[in-house]
C-alpha cells in the first residue's frame, strides 16, 4: 500500500536496537527489504532482531571504531551478497551540562559516535555502492542541527556535522548512482526521545510547554520518522539527493 517495493534490496540500519532505528527496520522489512542491524546494545539488538524474524543478521559493535565499521560492512556483504541501503540512526543523546561543565571526554564521545560513526559507516558502505553504481544512504540528524538548544553543544555540533556530511557525500557520489540524504526529526516519543523519560535539564523536560511550539501539538511516533526514511531510500525519491527532510510537525517553521 505504501508504493515502496524493496523486495530485491538489502539494508543495514545502525542503532537498530530501539527507537527510530528499530522502527526503520520494521518499515523496511514491511516493504520487503532484507534487513541487518547493528548496535552497541547486544541484548536489545537480539530482541529487535527476534521481532523482525526471518534470520535477521545482527552486528553488536561500537561504530565509532573504524575496524568495526569495516568488519560490519564486509561481513554483511559476504553473508547477504549486497548492501543497497544504509540508514545511520546510531547516536548518543545530548549532554545538557553546558559547554563549561561538559568534560572533554564526554564531548569527544558524542562526536565519535554520532558524527564519526556516521562518516565511517557511510565511507565503507559507499565504497561498495560506488563500485556498483547504485545505493542509497540516509542519515539521521535532528532539528538541533538548525536551532541550537542551550547546554547541548556536543550533540548539536554532531548533528550539524551530519547534515553537512550528507550534502558533501551527495555531491561526491551522485555521479556514481549513490544518493545521500538526511532526515531531521523534531521531538520523537521513542527511544532516547521519550517525553516521560527526559532529563530535568533537557529542552523537552517540560513536554507540555515544548509541544505548544509544535503546530501539530504532539511528538512524532518512531514510525512517522521511519516512513520518510523509507521514502528517501526508495525509487520514489530517485531524483532526491543531498536533501535534509525536516520531520518536526512544523516546529522550525514557527
Amino acid at each position: 500500500m505504501s508504493g515502496i517495493d524493496f523486495s530485491e534490496r538489502v539494508a543495514l540500519v545502525t542503532g537498530g536496537a530501539g527507537g527510530i532505528g528499530s522502527a526503520v527496520a520494521r518499515v523496511l522489512r514491511a516493504c520487503g527489504t532484507q534487513v541487518a542491524l547493528t548496535d552497541v546494545d547486544a541484548a536489545s539488538l537480539e530482541s529487535a532482531a527476534a521481532e523482525l524474524g526471518g534470520g535477521t543478521r545482527v552486528f553488536a559493535a561500537d561504530i565509532s571504531s573504524e575496524a568495526n565499521c569495516e568488519r560490519i560492512v564486509g561481513d554483511m556483504v559476504s553473508s547477504l551478497g549486497s548492501l543497497d541501503i544504509l540508514v545511520n540512526c546510531a547516536a548518543l543523546p545530548g549532554n545538557h551540562a553546558g559547554a563549561l561543565a561538559i568534560s572533554v571526554e564526554d564531548w569527544q564521545r558524542t562526536l565519535d559516535v554520532n558524527l564519526r560513526g556516521t562518516i565511517l559507516m557511510s565511507r565503507f558502505a559507499g565504497r561498495w555502492m560506488v563500485e556498483r553504481q547504485r545505493g542509497a544512504i540516509i542519515n539521521v540528524s535532528a532539528i538541533s542541527a538548525q536551532r541550537s538548544f542551550a547546554g547541548d553543544a556536543a550533540y548539536t555540533a554532531s548533528k550539524a556535522g551530519i547534515e553537512m556530511v550528507t550534502k558533501t557525500l551527495a555531491c561526491q557520489w551522485g555521479a556514481h548512482g549513490v544518493r545521500v540524504n538526511c532526515v531531521s526529526p523534531g521531538s520523537v516519543d521513542a527511544g532516547m526521545g521519550k517525553l516521560d523519560e527526559a532529563p530535568a535539564d533537557s529542552p523537552i523536560a517540560d513536554a507540555e510547554s515544548f509541544l505548544k511550539g509544535v503546530p501539530l501539538r504532539r511528538a512524532a511516533s518512531a514510525d512517522e520518522v521511519a516512513w520518510p526514511i523509507a521514502f528517501l531510500a526508495s525509487d520514489l525519491a530517485s531524483y532526491v539527493n543531498g536533501a535534509v527532510l525536516v520531520v518536526d510537525g512544523g516546529f522550525l517553521a514557527c
